[in-house]
């Protein structure tokens, strides 16, 4: 597939310091207050599989990036909004 589009740090625009990192070769965390967790993806292009490290399943969620924004739904089906950092 390339290079995916997710590598990089990308923050909640309404949870301040909750933030994505997703890393080159499918790995990256999820941080928020001050507690990370640490997981490997998939990115499909449309969807993204992520699977944290210690769970049992991984979980797929849409999304789409729009300039700086990452639109990502959750388990839910919300559309979460995350800002590009770096």
């Amino acid at each position: 597939m390339g290079v995916s589009k997710l590598i990089g740090s990308w923050e909640s625009s309404i949870f301040r310091g909750a933030v994505y990192n997703f890393c080159e070769h499918g790995k990256g965390s999820y941080g928020f207050l001050g507690a990370s967790k640490e997981f490997e993806y998939t990115d499909n292009g449309t969807s993204v599989t992520i699977h944290f490290i210690g769970d049992f399943t991984s979980s797929e969620f849409a999304y789409q990036i729009e300039g700086n924004k990452l639109l990502i739904s959750d388990s839910f089906g919300s559309v979460n909004t995350y800002i590009y950092i770096e």
